[in-house]
């Protein structure tokens, strides 16, 4: 959900969404949201809560002024399981809303971007997300399997390709491999995997990670600063749903 929530946001205009993995690392910290959000360098904080039970979903979202640690606004959310994906532009919507920022009609459109066509794959990535962002490397066959096995149910979903790269990297990184050229070499046939299917979200925040592990430090630079640009920066978001 979060996943889903803070990749839809950063199409805003004028909005920069903290990364996932600053975001999540808040997660179980039993601290202010004033605190949080100086850590973060953010304006506002989006948490909830979800809650799932045989078909249905609830979700309670709320937003938080960083400054003062004001509600200014909150909403609880009941709906079918299968109206997942309506409901995530739908809070997405109403967060935006409450921040009074405008939407063209092609950042509205975009919204929908990077859906899997399948619920089943879905799961997979985000089980697969969950295991990656742990940061532990005997995580690191399970997040690739996760991804493996959800981009063989759809094989047009982008953000599996790209997640399956940086579980390549990682791999890299945590010297869980006895060939790390032929690792960063899978890295790369993922990432262009990922621009082919979709072509309009360029991975640069992967190819900055893939260009850093080979040493090519001015590319890793060059492509981070495209990947900071094309969330665009005004209102620092950070958000985080927990279960």
């Amino acid at each position: 959900m979060s996943e889903q929530i803070m990749t839809a946001l950063s199409q805003g205009p004028y909005i920069y969404v903290t990364s996932r993995t600053s975001s999540f690392a808040y997660r179980d910290k039993n601290m202010t949201a004033q605190k949080i959000a100086e850590e973060l360098g953010v304006r506002y904080l989006l948490e909830g809560s979800v809650q799932k039970e045989d078909d249905r979903v609830r979700i309670h979202a709320q937003l938080i002024e960083g400054q003062t640690g004001n509600h200014i606004w909150a909403k609880s959310y009941d709906r079918e399981y299968k109206d997942l994906f309506a409901l995530q532009d739908e809070i997405t919507m109403d967060v935006i809303s409450s921040l009074n920022v405008k939407m063209t009609g092609f950042q509205l459109t975009s919204l929908s971007f990077s859906r899997p066509k399948n619920l089943e794959a879905y799961e997979l990535y985000l089980k697969g997300i969950y295991y990656h962002l742990s940061r532990k490397k005997e995580n690191i066959p399970l997040a690739y399997q996760a991804f493996n096995e959800a981009v063989k149910i759809d094989p047009n979903f982008g953000p599996t390709y790209r997640s399956l790269s940086l579980v390549y990297c990682d791999e890299v990184i945590y010297r869980t491999t006895k060939t790390p050229g032929r690792s960063l070499e899978k890295a790369e046939q993922m990432a262009k995997k990922a621009f082919e299917v979709e072509p309009d979200y360029p991975p640069y925040t992967v190819w900055s990670q893939i260009s850093r592990l080979k040493k090519k430090f001015d590319d890793a630079i060059v492509n981070a600063k495209k990947g900071r640009y094309w969330q665009g920066i005004l209102i620092p978001v950070s958000t985080v749903f927990s279960r």
